[in-house]
């Protein structure tokens, strides 16, 4: 890859500005990038819409379409809240309005030779990350209910199987909380969070976690063959879309508050349950 030039002050940039106006800008050419990757369709978390009638009316005249191809519902990025209810901290319990049961959607244009879906996608959830903080692995979160090692299975589209203009959507999903709910403020691994506000990032990609790679004396990455190499010795970093292997990746941000039975606004609106065994 070619190596980025060092960075200038403002004044040294000023004064090229300066002596350079009326100049052609010449970019960069013959850039090859090492080792070769191919991931031609990028994975990317499908979130709900909601139409307009004049898009509907437009869907219905277009040809072979009834009704616009719409994504299924999950739960909407941004704040996640339920009308009438608060997520509660239940000391030794659970909260009786948790987070029903959703489905996470994600689609990956990439097929085999027999237009088969050819990626793994994979995802995981990071709580309350603090940027520039690594390993990322210290902010995984409710593993119990999204584990980073599930990839996501064939979901039933519907009408979104079939874009208008563009491929197939080969829509993939997980289920959270399929057989119970999703207890935020209590359940993280089976550790309650504390009460306040807390920030849940979403990380999908369609590579497995790296290993790191191995770097030479001087610092570069480390080749095998047209792979980076890799210390499988140790850990996966988990969180961590493999950009250097290739992966694409996408993200979306999610934001939601505990409260508890001791503090003036959960007091009256707390429903927690006792758990039994």
């Amino acid at each position: 890859m070619s190596t980025p030039r060092a960075a200038r002050s403002p004044r040294r940039v000023a004064l090229l500005g300066f002596g350079l106006v009326g100049a052609c800008i010449i970019p960069d050419t013959n850039i090859q990038v090492q080792p070769n990757r191919t991931n031609p369709g990028t994975v990317r978390i499908v979130q709900a819409v909601a139409l307009t009638s004049e898009a509907n009316d437009a869907c219905a005249e277009a040809p072979g379409f009834q009704v616009c191809p719409i994504p299924p519902d999950t739960v909407v990025p941004g704040l996640i809240e339920v009308e009438n209810q608060a997520f509660c901290v239940c000391e030794g319990g659970r909260d009786a309005n948790a987070l029903g049961g959703f489905d996470i959607f994600v689609e990956d244009p990439d097929v085999d030779e027999d237009g088969e879906p050819r990626d793994t996608l994979l995802g995981a959830f990071l709580l309350d990350a603090v940027e520039g903080q690594e390993p990322l692995s210290q902010f995984l979160a409710y593993t119990n209910y999204f584990p980073t090692n599930r990839p996501a299975q064939p979901a039933v589209a519907g009408t979104y199987e079939q874009p208008i203009e563009r491929p197939p959507t080969n829509l993939r999903s997980w289920t959270l909380g399929a057989d119970t709910t999703v207890d935020l403020c209590n359940d993280n691994n089976g550790t309650p969070l504390s009460p306040g506000l807390h920030s849940l990032r979403l990380v999908v990609t369609d590579r497995p976690w790296p290993f790191p790679v191995e770097e030479e004396p001087d610092g570069r990455p480390s080749v095998d063959g047209d792979q980076f190499a890799r210390d499988e010795q140790q850990e996966p970093l988990v969180g961590l879309p493999d950009t250097v292997g290739g992966a694409s990746f996408d993200v979306v941000d999610f934001v939601f508050r505990c409260v508890d039975e001791t503090t003036e606004e959960g007091a009256n609106v707390c429903n927690c349950e006792e758990v039994s065994g």
